[in-house]
């Protein structure tokens, strides 16, 4: 399950939600998932949302409960999602991603969960970025483009920087389903096998 605070006002005006509160009913909300996923009935009497005799039916398969990933790019939602989450999943929209680019996030985490007392064992760091398996680039070249190396080197640096898991949204120029599959079958073919033995730095 991933969660975030959004940082669009007009996002957040569009579902009547307060954005000056955001931070706080997120937070709210996760915990009544917790509830709601792992105990009989939910009970909830809180800051934000009253809540009495609801029950979710059936109950997630993975126990205790789902993972919650939360998805933030600053110092802010870094110290939320490990008060709260089990990840931190930051997004690199830009062509030219360092995968370095939030170190302080994860230092962030780290402090904020040994100040309430967290377990961060199981906490993973997760990433978005775009990218595609092409040709070998010469000179300067977007992050997890190029050659199925290339890319693989990227995903490494990723790892080097603890990152279990890059959601990679592929490039696809020419907006077609047939060039979609194309590409999904090479990055499986030419790139998977090569990054499964790759292991990320712990948080």
């Amino acid at each position: 399950m991933s969660a975030g605070s959004g940082w669009d006002p007009q996002e957040v005006a569009a579902v009547g939600a307060d954005f000056e509160h955001r931070g706080a009913v997120t937070e709210e909300c996760i915990e009544i998932w917790k509830h709601a996923w792992t105990e009989p009935w939910l009970d909830w009497h809180g800051r934000f949302y009253e809540i009495a005799e609801v029950s979710l039916e059936p109950k997630p398969e993975q126990k205790p409960r789902p993972p919650i990933v939360f998805g933030a790019v600053t110092e802010i939602g870094a110290r939320r999602a490990a008060r709260t989450s089990d990840g931190l999943y930051p997004m690199f929209l830009d062509a030219y991603a360092d995968p370095g680019r939030f170190d302080q996030l994860r230092e962030s985490v780290l402090r904020e969960g040994e100040r309430v007392g967290h377990d961060l064992s199981g906490f993973r760091l997760y990433a978005f970025a775009s990218g595609l398996v092409e040709a070998a680039v010469e000179g300067r070249r977007r992050t997890l483009t190029g050659s199925a190396a290339q890319v693989v080197d990227d995903l490494r640096r990723f790892a080097d920087h603890g990152y279990s898991h890059v959601t990679m949204h592929f490039d696809i120029c020419s907006g077609s389903i047939d060039e979609l599959f194309e590409t999904v079958e090479r990055f499986a073919a030419e790139v998977l096998p090569e990054v499964r033995a790759i292991e990320s730095r712990p948080l």
